[in-house]
């Protein structure tokens, strides 16, 4: 079937960019967020609906549209634009793959892109496998991949979300190369599937390497850095590794104090994942001094009714009950069960939890 060139210009650009996305119904009104990524004339009949909705009637009129669904095109339609555009064809993978890329929402996890993520997200990976078959728009074919994984992620299919980022990955490395900081980003949210996964295996060596990613883009004195100094020292505590990950808490802990201040509830968060690896590591008396930090911190940040206060007391409680400090450490859970109740019910597991740690005291 002819891809047909009695069209005007702007509905044979568009009917050739379509050729390159998912037998999906697509809502064209979204192509006006991908802007300057559109090819010329659809860019500026993007900016006009009435001159888009002509371009989409056009088509169907033409009979290169499926009766049902908005634009639509038609499977065989598809398939011979994409065998008559010869040599031209890898030219127009690519324009669809950073059409995709710039329409779809930079943050897919918040409910108000929910609609448009959903409607693109199998246009993202349909275009992206396009352009990588085609090898060229292999930039935008990633940065498909990697939204389509974290929508996938949010909507909670970690496992199809793992296979678009780690797909993402590789075709940003060779995009931009492996040092870029998108692909850091891709490896962040890769770990983040792999977690919800239950797949630990992989995830510490993705996060030393998008620490060293972001070292070397931002340097040492960076929030993000912080951020995942502090990442690095979780999983080595959750791997048994305690030593090592104390080192990275403490130095996260000392960077935060500078970057973001020593009031900052980051700064407590820090204390309290040093004083919890601390406790493990060599008990209650080393961990005391960064637990009470962190309650410090957060009591000042928040205020005395706010979850992290009610785990700082929790978790400081329970030193202070083992270092044969009753009293103080009664009053510090008691503060921690009332608001768990208030907050979380009678049966909630850690109300639970407490409630046993003040029996045993009183008893």
């Amino acid at each position: 079937m002819s891809a047909r060139t009695d069209l005007s210009p702007a509905a044979g650009t568009l009917l050739r960019l379509m050729a390159f996305l998912d037998h999906a119904p697509l809502p064209l009104a979204v192509l006006s967020a991908a802007g300057d990524a559109l090819s010329p004339p659809l860019d500026a009949a993007a900016a006009d609906p009435a001159a888009l909705d002509a371009a989409e009637a056009e088509l169907a009129r033409a009979g290169l549209l499926q009766a049902a669904g908005p634009a639509l095109l038609r499977a065989e339609v598809a398939e011979a634009v994409r065998i008559e555009l010869g040599p031209e064809k890898p030219a127009w993978a690519a324009a669809a793959a950073a059409t995709v890329a710039a329409a779809y929402p930079r943050e897919p996890e918040r409910p108000d892109a929910a609609d448009t993520a959903d409607a693109l997200l199998p246009h993202a990976r349909a275009a992206a496998a396009y352009a990588e078959v085609a090898g060229e728009g292999l930039d935008a074919a990633g940065q498909c991949l990697l939204l389509a994984g974290r929508t996938l992620l949010a909507r909670g299919q970690p496992d199809a979300a793992r296979r678009e980022l780690e797909r993402a990955v590789a075709l940003l490395e060779s995009a931009r190369g492996p040092e870029h900081p998108s692909v850091a980003l891709a490896l962040t949210y890769l770990n983040g599937a792999l977690s919800a996964l239950g797949d630990r295996g992989p995830m510490l060596d993705n996060a030393r390497r998008v620490l060293a990613i972001l070292e070397a883009a931002h340097g040492a004195r960076h929030p993000e850095v912080v951020v995942h100094v502090n990442n690095v020292g979780t999983l080595l505590r959750t791997a048994g590794r305690l030593d090592e990950a104390c080192g990275y808490f403490l130095r996260a802990m000392e960077l935060s104090e500078e970057v973001f201040g020593p009031g900052h509830p980051m700064t407590a968060t820090l204390h309290g994942n040093l004083g919890e690896t601390l406790y493990g590591l060599r008990g209650p008396a080393e961990a005391r001094p960064h637990l009470a930090r962190a309650l410090a911190i957060d009591e000042a940040a928040y205020g005395p009714s706010h979850p992290s206060v009610a785990r700082d007391l929790h978790r400081l409680g329970r030193v202070l009950a083992e270092l044969g400090e009753r009293a103080e450490a009664l009053v510090l859970l008691q503060r921690a069960i009332d608001f768990l109740q208030r907050a979380a019910g009678e049966d909630d597991p850690r109300v639970q939890a407490v409630r046993a740690q003040i029996r045993a005291l009183e008893d």
